[in-house]
């Protein structure tokens, strides 16, 4: 049953159709096994960084392919996603940030300048271009789990609203 958007994701289109191109940005095409390989990159990324569950995390891209699979990385990572406008004033992105609470702030190398500018620390920033980097998985890629099947050591069970992932 595709009850969420991963749902709809992996056992509609992806299920489907894995090497169909679904985005294309510029030159560039991804075919959705692309974009599912990348995006479950992201998500280990952000595990190896936290291990909270439904918080927010910041997303400081352009409209591009690259903000798609971070979102559904931090999605993948049993987060939500906040795209913020590239185009915000520093004040307002500073505000923004401040009223957010995000712990990670994913962006990529060219737009870090600017969250750098308002002060964000290095630590916070994890760069889309890290999850974009290995075609075949990141070394600790994630797996995402059965939704039924119990975490080791933790008490909640996933569920479709929060799909969790095991890094190896």
């Amino acid at each position: 049953m595709q009850i969420n958007v991963l749902g709809y994701f992996e056992q509609g289109a992806l299920a489907k159709c894995r090497e169909k191109v679904a985005i294309v940005d510029q030159e560039r095409r991804y075919p959705l096994a692309e974009i599912e390989r990348f995006a479950k990159n992201c998500a280990a990324l952000i595990l190896q960084r936290t291990t909270a569950v439904n918080q927010p995390i910041a997303v400081f891209l352009p409209k591009c392919a690259e903000t798609v699979i971070a979102n559904i990385g931090i999605l993948y990572s049993g987060n939500c996603y906040a795209n913020l406008d590239i185009k915000s004033p520093p004040e307002r992105l500073k505000d923004i940030l401040k009223n957010l609470g995000a712990s990670i702030i994913m962006t990529s190398a060219t737009h870090a300048a600017a969250l750098r500018a308002v002060g964000v620390p290095e630590e916070q920033l994890l760069l889309v271009e890290a999850a974009m980097l290995h075609a075949q998985g990141h070394p600790s890629v994630a797996r995402l789990l059965p939704t039924a099947q119990r975490l080791p050591g933790d008490a909640r069970r996933a569920s479709p609203k929060n799909p969790r992932l095991e890094v190896p």
